[in-house]
């Protein structure tokens, strides 16, 4: 992948406001926001890696539709692009 020197997270968040740029300067479109997590998941147990006074029984992964997941429970943030 492009960028490989920066690692794969860096490529990934990079790609994230590239898309978010191009979101915003559609027609119509008032605004774009970003939210950013961060979890690790170690030994089956789950950890908010923002926010790790979280207790690991308070995060889980639940499957919403056949093939798509989500996280609850987890800090959430908006981030900017800087």
């Amino acid at each position: 992948y492009p960028g490989a020197e920066e690692g794969l997270m860096s490529f990934a968040i990079d790609h994230v406001f590239e898309l978010a740029a191009t979101f915003q300067s559609l027609p119509n479109q008032e605004s774009v926001s970003v939210l950013a997590s961060a979890m690790e998941i170690y030994n089956e147990e789950l950890r908010d890696l923002a926010c790790p006074s979280t207790p690991s029984r308070a995060i889980q992964i639940r499957e919403v539709s056949k093939g798509q997941c989500e996280v609850v429970g987890l800090f959430e943030r908006e981030v900017q692009s800087g």
